[in-house]
């Protein structure tokens, strides 16, 4: 309840803004004092996010695509990274493949980025059979 007697208070704000009205009695974050969802609530929410995804990364077995989890044929067209796996460390070098799918490619695009943040090469645009190689 406010005071009756207390003036009013005049606010100036943009003409488009929302204005959030608590009431009297509202919840804040102990540990930094903000309104909910606060940072630290999103961080954890995002480090959730995060072990989820390594859990289902983790169950990948080698040859298959780290994207969607499929075994890649030597028929399919794939995008395979030379070097360490930086999703799966477990796995020897050259693991890191990914289909050429549009489904997988945010998943690839991804891994590009953290792969060219670590300076890593170019990687192999397909996968080919031993007969394709010539060999």
């Amino acid at each position: 309840m406010s005071d009756p007697r207390a003036e009013p208070l005049h606010l100036i704000g943009p003409g488009d803004y929302e204005w959030s009205v608590l009431p009297e009695h509202y919840a804040v974050c102990v540990a930094c004092g903000e309104l909910p969802p606060c940072r630290h609530e999103e961080a954890e929410r995002q480090a959730d996010e995060i072990a989820a995804r390594n859990d289902v990364v983790m169950d990948i077995p080698p040859g298959h695509c780290l994207a969607c989890g499929m075994f890649i044929t030597a028929r399919q067209q794939a995008t395979r990274f030379p070097g360490p796996n930086l999703w799966r460390p477990d796995l020897p070098e050259n693991s890191a493949v990914f289909h050429a799918r549009r489904e997988c490619e945010g998943p690839r695009d991804r891994y590009q980025q953290q792969w060219d943040e670590r300076g890593g090469m170019n990687p192999q645009s397909s996968l080919f059979t031993d007969r394709e190689r010539g060999e």
